[in-house]
Formats: structure tokens, sequence, C-alpha cells
């Protein structure tokens, strides 16, 4: 009887130590696992930035090309005259005088 005892114990410590250890080694996996999970997800995360950072720059680069050029200027102004003219023209043809179409021309008046 003393024996079976004995090897109860011995059977009931090395059942616990058994389950401690493999408990601890499903932990030690999972959050191992959970790291993994959030490398690729930042990894995606960073792809993504990068990916958005370069569009960015193609967007100012194209910007630059067609908008900041001297020739584009130039139309932005004479579309600004033109413009001008026309409000003052049609000011002009409603019966104004040439104070209310110079007023209109400008933007002051309505």
């Amino acid at each position: 009887m003393d024996k079976l005892i004995e090897l109860m114990n011995s059977s009931l410590l090395s059942g616990a130590v058994i389950a401690v250890l493999a408990s601890w080694l499903t932990s030690r996996a999972r959050n191992r696992q959970d790291q993994q999970a959030e490398i690729g997800a930042l990894r995606v995360q960073a792809d993504a930035m990068t990916v958005a950072v370069v569009e960015l720059q193609a967007a100012v680069a194209a910007n630059r090309l067609l908008w900041d050029g001297p020739a584009e200027r130039a139309r932005s102004f004479l579309l600004a005259v033109m413009a001008a003219a026309d409000g003052a023209a049609r000011a002009r043809i409603a019966g104004g005088t040439h104070a209310q179409s110079a007023q209109v021309g400008f933007g002051r008046a309505g």
C-alpha cells in the first residue's frame, strides 16, 4: 500500500509538472504567434504607407510640371483678364456706366 501511495504521489507530482510545462509552452506559443501576426500587420501598414508616400511624391512632381511653369501662369493671368473683360462687357451691355462696368469687371459689384 505504501508503494501504491508513493507511486501515486510521484505520478501526481509528475502530472502537475507536465501540466505546468504544457501550459507554459502553450502560452509561449500563443504569444509568439500573436507577435508574428502583429509584425505581419505592421509590415502591411508600412508597405501601404510607402506606396502612399511615393504616390504623393509623384502627384507633387506632376503638379509642378503641369501647373507651376511660366506658361501656366500666363494662361491663368490671361483667363483672369478675359473673365474681367467679360463681366465689364456684360455690365456695359446691360446699360451700366463705365464705373459700374469696371466694378463688375473687378468683381466688386454684382
